[in-house]
Order: structure tokens, then C-alpha cells, then sequence
């Protein structure tokens, strides 16, 4: 597929995911439908990702959700859809949970080497060909995205990559 065509789909498809946070407003786990949708085919083409926010305020730095390919949702299209079943099924998810369950002190507030800390998430969830992007979120919070990079993953796609993650700005975290 022509590169111009394959990047044109990715930017109409993140065009579309504000309208879709806003039908689901009331769900805590908005960041796993807004990490599914970026991490498929159709999308960014994530093999692996688990997104966390670390805040130094409460000292924490908490796993919020986590994709893999081997436990995607079977209808990626339906996610926003059957937002109760794509639920359940993401509670049922092991990579998901373990990223969950992944609660750790600040390690900005701790003084952690930022290459030590991503170093240890690398470790922790098994990436193999990993890559990661940090931003800047509200209320003090770091946002971080670690992901296992495709083989098609240009840099143009990339840095649409990086803007893209802003949405889980939107998404409320518990």
C-alpha cells in the first residue's frame, strides 16, 4: 500500500477516537479502549504496549492498561460498540492485569534514572524489540507508553505516534 494512503487511514482513524472517548464517558477503563484502538492493525500496528503514569505528588507510579496482539479483542470495531463486553473481555486479559496490578513508588520522586526505570518495565513485561515515549500529563503526572515497535513502523508514523498518545489525557485514571 501506497505510505500517503497508509498514514491518511491512521490520521482519519485517530481523527475519530475524541468522539468515541465522549460515548463512553462514564467507564473507568476509557485508557484500555483508547490503547486498543492504537495499537491495531488498522492504527499504529502495536504488537505489545502498557501504558503507566507515574505522579510524584502521591509517589506512585501505577500501571493503567496493557495490550498485547496474542489477546486482542476478535472484532477490533466493535470495541466502542459493546463497550460492556470489550470490559469484561480486557479483565480477562493476562497481559492487561499483570500491567493493572503494576504499582510501584515515583521513581522521578525516588531519583530513579529514567534509562534504569524503562530498563526494569522491559524487564517486567518481556519486550523484545521495545521503544517508549513519556509525556508530560495533568495534575503532575508523567505519562509513558512502552511498546514493542513493528518492522513498519516508519518515522513519520512514529511521530504521529507521539502526539497520538496525548489522548489518554482525556481518559480519567483509576
Amino acid at each position: 500500500m501506497n505510505p500517503g494512503v497508509c498514514e491518511q487511514k491512521i490520521l482519519d482513524h485517530l481523527s475519530k477516537i475524541p468522539k468515541k472517548i465522549l460515548t463512553i464517558h462514564g467507564l473507568e477503563n476509557i485508557p484500555e479502549f483508547v490503547l486498543h484502538d492504537l495499537c491495531r492493525e488498522g492504527c499504529f500496528n502495536l504488537h505489545k504496549a502498557a501504558y503507566l503514569v507515574d505522579n510524584t505528588d502521591f509517589n506512585y507510579c501505577k500501571g493503567i492498561a496493557g495490550f498485547s496482539r496474542n489477546e486482542s479483542y476478535a472484532d477490533p470495531d466493535d470495541i466502542w460498540e459493546d463497550p460492556h463486553a470489550f470490559s469484561l473481555y480486557m479483565r480477562s486479559c493476562p497481559f492487561n492485569q499483570r500491567v493493572r496490578t503494576f504499582e510501584i513508588k515515583s521513581p522521578r520522586r525516588n531519583g530513579v534514572e529514567k534509562d534504569v526505570f524503562i530498563h526494569q518495565l522491559v524487564k517486567e513485561f518481556s519486550f523484545h524489540a521495545p521503544d517508549y515515549l513519556m509525556w508530560e500529563m495533568k495534575h503532575n503526572n508523567v505519562g509513558m507508553l512502552i511498546f514493542d515497535r513493528g518492522t513498519d513502523h516508519a518515522d513519520h508514523v512514529h511521530e504521529h505516534l507521539k502526539n497520538s498518545v496525548y489522548l489518554f489525557g482525556f481518559c480519567p485514571i483509576f
